[in-house]
């Protein structure tokens, strides 16, 4: 009530503390129109050199109100119609009402219906649902619980058709955000309740179309997909991948994995202690969930997956805290991006090894955080990927190049012309998997153009914080020794929180080489199995979040150069456990004979568990070590044991002793007939063809309308091809490929 009483004599205000000198209504439906000598500047010297156009206080990014001038601050309307809604029917212990209609509509129209106005200028006027940036799901939400509590079926319907823009609008088909995974939370925070405010709500008989899709979490398939892709891109500890705008140790919302819990139990029901980390249970828990159900911590067991829409890989191996997780990351632009594509994160066993550097708000190291410059990827020619650059209009067309996985390895390659000198630029990566969650990861990343490419990596381990106990350490390389990281405490000098310092350099390194990053409890070691011009090694700022200003990690660059340069950069990513456990013994490149083509690579790795040779892009058939292959990945592998196994994905011919194939179809490719949202009418099947075996799965590529992606295939007859998870857009091309995936030896 008092709220009520102050609220509407509170002046409007923009964020540049503007004051407008009016009715506060009248103020913010007017508020690009408003005269200037109603518009008033706290300091007096201001508003004497004001004018027109810098006065006005129009609702923008920022926006404007009387609470508070980002939008109002409407995301508070929640709890204030929350508290209205359970206190307006009030009696004593007499069983007399405690309000009096007055001041019931007291409350009612001067707080919840005029702070719903102040809003409504910001997303097109009244009754209007037009904006659908990340702004807007906060006053989508407000409409919702005033609509809810008042009882206006109007107000809510305009709540739904601004959360159905915003989930059409700034929402892939693959259910997720155009933004980070950061700001994908902070849509769904808002977006998600609108909803489960309305669940229920009495549509009149004039809202025929409300009324026969009431349980939106019946009727809205794409709502279910966001829900679920809250889940399956966390890492197993609950946490989001700090990749992109997202800070780290970022969650989901609260709420969102409360109302999961209580409207998808088959994908929440076990899993929310976990979800929720060090938080507690919030009001929704209270009223609609059992203390038994939210405070369930089992394993997440988070599948292998690829966004098509957000066009991110995500490999995994183990689970709780034993689990690996990997992803490739090639978005295409959006807001919160960064000029990263096919940056490579790696955690594992809890442990960042290969690492992203968040996101701190507009703070002035930010800068380093979105460049290109500090990611783990390749730089060419010293410049940042294309990026929302004003004078390119051609945004960068990231592509997906082949995905499976497998219970022993798993794999995800994609490209980008993100650099515009380049005719390829492109990056394959297999996750090794072992006994007890261990991985190791080999990564072959192809560039073709420009005049230097710098293979890049920093590790999350040895950083700074580490102290004396850090550092980053060489075998079968000399490098000049490292000076003391230098402490620059808050200072946001250029030097200080941008580019790399301290370098020092091996101009002729050999072929072949590791490099560890150390601290007390854990390592990460690189192998280098790829001839390099030169090998830098430096330190960069490492800054995540607002404590740790300062802080500093060890960069290492791979450097070729020359004109028209190709290079092919070789390399295993081996993480060591906390008990000290090696799991590469050792790692070799294998020359290949020339029938194989120039872009054959073939590598032997020997792991604690047993061997790898992996062979990829034979185009001819040629033997090595006794396997003989052709095609574009093949993994022959021997358990310690000595069991044989093997994995060919888009491969002829995969074949060593007793067991292999030979003189298969490598691929599946024509134009569909047809499409479904999950079916496609093919003909053509390759005689032979055999579905993989279960636990292993292919992807089918499709353009989408828009991008080269995939899609998860569940299986395939004669004249068909089933995907599942993801919906195929209905504007997605017909032509399709789908590579040959077999298996043998797996079990």
């Amino acid at each position: 009530m008092r709220l009520a009483v102050c609220y509407r004599n509170w002046l409007y205000h923009d964020y540049w503390n503007t004051i407008a000198d009016a009715e506060p209504l009248y103020a913010a439906a007017n508020d690009m129109n408003l005269e200037l000598v109603w518009k008033r500047h706290l300091a007096t010297s201001v508003f004497e050199g004001d004018t027109l156009h810098k006065a006005a206080m129009k609702q923008t990014f920022w926006g404007g109100g009387r609470l508070h001038p980002s939008t109002d601050s409407m995301g508070t309307l929640y709890d204030v119609s929350l508290a209205f809604d359970m206190a307006s029917g009030a009696r004593d212990a007499l069983g007399r009402e405690l309000w009096s209609a007055a001041e019931r509509e007291k409350v009612e129209r001067d707080l919840l219906l005029e702070w719903i106005f102040t809003g409504e200028p910001y997303v097109g006027g009244p009754d209007q649902a037009t904006l659908i940036n990340n702004k807007t799901p906060r006053i989508y939400h407000a409409f919702a619980s005033v609509a809810r509590a008042l009882g206006l079926p109007s107000l809510a319907d305009t709540a739904l058709r601004g959360y159905e823009g915003v989930r059409d609008g700034s929402f892939t088909a693959d259910g997720y955000s155009t933004e980070s995974p950061g700001y994908t939370m902070m849509y769904l925070s808002e977006l998600l309740t609108i909803p489960e405010r309305l669940y229920g709500f009495s549509w009149p008989e004039s809202f025929v179309a409300r009324r026969a899709a009431a349980d939106l979490y019946a009727s809205d398939p794409k709502l279910r997909l966001m829900y679920r892709m809250m889940l399956d891109q966390l890492e197993e500890d609950g946490g989001l991948l700090p990749i992109e705008d997202t800070g780290i140790g970022g969650r989901t919302p609260v709420e969102c994995v409360e109302m999961g819990l209580k409207r998808y139990p088959e994908y929440f029901g076990g899993k929310t202690g976990v979800l929720l980390g060090q938080a507690r249970p919030g009001l929704y828990a209270l009223f609609n969930l059992e203390a038994g159900e939210i405070l369930q911590a089992g394993d997440l067991n988070l599948p292998e997956i690829y966004f098509p829409g957000w066009m991110t890989g995500i490999l995994r191996h183990g689970r709780g805290r034993e689990a690996a997780v990997l992803s490739l990351n090639f978005s295409p632009e959006g807001g919160h991006r960064h000029a990263d594509n096919l940056s490579l994160f790696y955690n594992d066993g809890g442990r960042t090894l290969l690492g992203d550097h968040g996101y701190v708000g507009d703070m002035p190291v930010n800068e380093w955080i979105v460049s290109t410059l500090s990611h783990n990827l390749v730089v060419v020619d010293g410049q940042a990927q294309r990026f929302r650059a004003r004078d390119n209009p051609n945004p960068r067309h990231p592509r997906l190049e082949m995905m499976f996985t497998t219970p022993r390895a798993s794999a995800v390659e994609a490209s980008s012309d993100a650099y515009g000198q380049c005719s390829e630029y492109r990056r394959l990566v297999i996750l090794l998997k072992g006994p007890e969650g261990r991985t190791a990861a080999v990564d072959i990343f192809r560039v073709r153009g420009g005049r230097q490419h710098d293979f890049r990596l920093f590790s999350e381990l040895a950083s700074s914080d580490a102290g004396a106990a850090g550092a980053l350490k060489f075998q079968g390389i000399m490098l000049p020794p490292e000076p003391p990281l230098p402490e620059f405490g808050g200072s946001i000098a250029r030097e200080a929180i941008f580019g790399l310092r301290d370098i020092r350099e091996n101009s002729r390194p050999p072929a072949s080489w590791q490099a560890t990053w150390e601290e007390p409890g854990r390592s990460y070691r690189f192998w280098c199995l790829s001839p390099v011009a030169k090998v830098a090694a430096a330190n960069g700022p490492g800054q995540e979040d607002h404590q740790h200003y300062g802080r500093r990690v060890r960069y290492l660059d791979l450097i070729n150069e020359g004109e028209n340069l190709a290079s092919v950069f070789v390399g295993i990513h081996e993480p060591g456990t906390p008990a000290g456990l090696i799991s590469v013994r050792s790692a070799r490149r294998i020359a290949v004979p020339a029938g194989a083509g120039p872009s054959a690579v073939a590598l032997a790795v020997d792991m604690a568990w047993g061997s790898y040779l992996v062979l990829a892009e034979f185009a001819g058939e040629a033997e090595v070590e006794g396997v003989r292959f052709q095609g574009k990945l093949g993994i022959f592998g021997r358990e310690s044991g000595g069991k044989a196994w093997l994995i060919g994905c888009g491969a002829s011919t995969l074949q060593g002793g007793s067991i292999g194939f030979s003189g298969q179809a490598a691929e599946w490719s024509g134009t569909a007939a047809g499409k479904s949202e999950y079916a496609l009418s093919v003909s053509g099947r390759p005689q032979g063809w055999l579905d993989p075996p279960k636990g292993s799965q292919a992807w089918v590529f499709l353009n989408d309308g828009a991008f080269d992606t995939g899609y998860p295939v569940s299986a395939t007859k004669g004249g068909s091809m089933t995907v599942e998870r993801f919906p195929i857009p209905a504007g997605a091309s017909g032509r399709f490929r789908l590579y040959a995936l077999r298996c043998q030896g797996l079990e």
